[in-house]
């Protein structure tokens, strides 16, 4: 195996799965507001005389535009990992609060409010995928083809487990919304009823992407670190007059000097 992909394979698979390991500091989940059906409710109530003025609907436009792509919750893997309660931003700059001088909007909140808790647990998925990647950062410590393939295998079963974790993960929070006696609660004071789920937006955060996309880069690192390694055991072979590789040898270069007969 020629020594300058060994030594980049070498130091490039490590590197990639300690950057995959930090990405669970990251977001891999958020919780947004979803801008359509809530527009719709309002639509609804409005038709119906739920919103009393102008000034209110304006104001409950201007609220819609403000909660676009704001998240309102943020799961890191940590929080995932350890169970921990996700990052809570409920506060949105543009949105009313309740009071005497404020316009009535369906959207506008309590000063008051608190964030309901919305902590799903333990996501044991997710667990072992951190201990494989740290497992591939073990082995692919060691030389040759058995760290190449630890290294490369650890870190594709670890990304099939966080792509599978991610998606328990969005049902388990589902549950939880539609469970939260807070969120609910709060929905029914503005007059929109249904399910809590349908007003939020459950989404793969940058966390997530980023870390499958350095756990595929570790995959593809040993995957073309084994295939070069195989080339040169067979130009070896070759080279020596061995016996012929899988699918024979491949064409001698210009110049090269015929193999020696075989004895015998």
């Amino acid at each position: 195996m020629p020594r300058d992909i060994d030594k980049a394979t070498r130091g490039a698979s490590p590197i990639l799965l300690v950057l995959a390991a930090l990405c669970f500091l990251l977001p891999f989940i958020g919780v947004s507001c979803n801008t359509s059906a809530a527009s719709a409710a309002i639509g609804s109530l409005g038709s119906i005389g739920g919103s009393a003025n102008s000034s209110g609907a304006t104001v409950s436009a201007a609220c819609l535009n403000a909660l676009n792509g704001h998240d309102f919750y943020n799961y890191s893997g940590l929080n995932l990992v350890t169970g921990s309660e996700p990052t809570a931003q409920v506060n949105v700059p543009g949105c009313p609060a309740t009071s005497s001088s404020t316009p009535s909007s369906p959207l506008a909140v309590s000063p008051s409010a608190q964030a309901p808790p919305l902590g799903i647990g333990v996501q044991p998925l997710l667990v072992v995928a951190l201990v494989l990647i740290v497992v591939g950062i073990l082995g692919g410590a060691r030389r040759g083809s058995a760290g190449r393939v630890a290294a490369g295998g650890a870190a594709l079963l670890a990304a099939i487990l966080v792509v599978v974790s991610n998606s328990t993960a969005h049902a388990a929070i589902v549950n939880k919304l539609d469970s939260s006696g807070a969120a609910n609660g709060s929905l029914q004071s503005a007059g929109l009823g249904g399910a809590v789920d349908t007003f939020f937006n459950i989404h793969a955060a940058l966390g997530f992407i980023l870390v499958l996309i350095a756990l595929g880069f570790t995959v593809l690192a040993n995957a073309v670190a084994l295939l070069a390694e195989r080339r040169g055991v067979r130009g070896a072979a070759w080279s020596l007059g061995g016996v012929p590789p899988p699918g024979g040898f491949p064409p001698r270069p210009p110049g090269f000097p015929p193999a020696p007969p075989p004895t015998g």
